[in-house]
């Protein structure tokens, strides 16, 4: 077990989730400026400009920067899905060490289909999915700590995740049991 306490071995595994998370960002870049994988910025462009449609709200967001700023939608929806990205696992890793690491929980933070998804699979570190992970990291972070806003915060988050894609809904369950 790695107590809360033990810096050291804490220090390493955070030091690698973030060389992983630098490796993913990098190569996100480089994807964006190619034009490969034109799927993965075009479900973010998705928008309400014809009318109310599922997964309309992140592309309605890209263009009401974008239009106003001269700034490419690329540029918008592709700096959107980072942020989005490194919120997710720094909240992740925020509130992993704030416990006992367990086998477990060791399992899990280094399991392929958790923080480390992106390094398998180059899709998933940009996917829609990630604003109702976002949305349940910061419920989780208002339990031991009392605070309620970062739960109110989620809340928010996750009714929002819905209109960002509709797979969203299926976390329902976990954001219930946070509230």
């Amino acid at each position: 077990m790695v107590a809360p306490g033990d810096r050291r071995i804490r220090s390493y595994i955070l030091a690698f989730f973030a060389a992983a998370a630098l490796a993913v960002v990098i190569r996100h870049i480089l994807v964006l400026e190619t034009g490969r994988y034109y799927w993965t910025l075009g479900d973010w462009l998705i928008n309400y400009e014809g009318g109310f449609v599922r997964r309309g709200l992140t592309g309605t967001l890209t263009f009401l920067i974008a239009d106003p700023t001269g700034i490419s939608i690329i540029a918008v929806a592709g700096t959107s899905q980072i942020a989005l990205f490194l919120a997710v696992g720094g909240l992740a890793l925020w509130n992993f060490s704030r416990i006992a690491w367990t086998g477990p929980v060791l399992m899990m933070l280094f399991s392929p289909v958790f923080l480390l998804m992106p390094s398998y699979y180059m899709h998933m570190s940009m996917s829609k999915e990630l604003f109702g992970y976002l949305a349940l990291g910061l419920m989780a972070a208002s339990a031991p700590s009392g605070k309620t806003w970062p739960l109110w915060l989620g809340i928010a988050v996750f009714a929002a995740a819905g209109l960002a894609h509709e797979v969203n809904a299926f976390l329902a369950p976990a954001a219930l049991a946070f509230i």
